[in-house]
């Protein structure tokens, strides 16, 4: 830890690496959490973004580390800020199946039905993955199972589509949505 503090003292820590990441990004990415909380404590930007959108929160977000996750939030992480596509934390984390991390962002106020650029929910993204945790907790915290993106498809489609009969039946049965793609058993005869 002491050559933590002299690197962050300083100011090494809280320089912009080439590809736009910082120190922060790198140590949430990697799970450091001594090392993010050392550079929260020395003033890193806690809602910097890259280029294409990638921040702390997003990186922890993706790499399921749920300790990290809290500590940026408390820092004043912004859980609805959106990356260049128009992703959010909530889809990140949808689509990795981190269900807990799912848990936390809804908890922390993680807009549930946000859509990407191509109109795709963390729903939506969850079950085109066949991830039923993250699925379950997004029904249960009321995500709208009818919205449709740019083509409109609902969630329920994408589970189908590849081959996800589980989610498509946990859906089906709690959203009371019928699958209009007929690829999974819970529409086909």
């Amino acid at each position: 830890m002491h050559v933590l503090h002299i690197y962050i003292t300083h100011a090494e820590g809280t320089k912009d690496m080439p590809n736009g990441w910082t120190a922060l990004m790198r140590a949430s990415e990697k799970g450091s959490y001594e090392i993010v909380k050392a550079l929260l404590d020395h003033s890193s930007e806690v809602n910097k973004q890259t280029e294409k959108g990638v921040s702390s929160l997003v990186l922890a977000s993706l790499k399921g580390h749920k300790r990290i996750l809290a500590l940026l939030i408390d820092y004043g992480g912004n859980v609805n800020m959106k990356m260049k596509d128009g992703m959010t934390c909530l889809m990140i984390a949808s689509d990795a199946g981190h269900t807990q991390i799912v848990e936390m962002l809804l908890s922390k106020g993680a807009a549930i039905d946000a859509q990407n650029d191509r109109g795709a929910t963390a729903l939506m993204i969850a079950c085109k993955h066949g991830h039923l945790g993250p699925v379950k907790v997004l029904i249960k915290n009321d995500a709208d199972a009818n919205l449709q993106d740019v083509n409109q498809d609902i969630a329920v489609n994408f589970a189908a589509e590849e081959g996800y009969s589980e989610v498509c039946n946990y859906i089906s049965k709690k959203k009371y949505v019928k699958c209009c793609c007929c690829y999974c058993p819970t529409c086909s005869p």
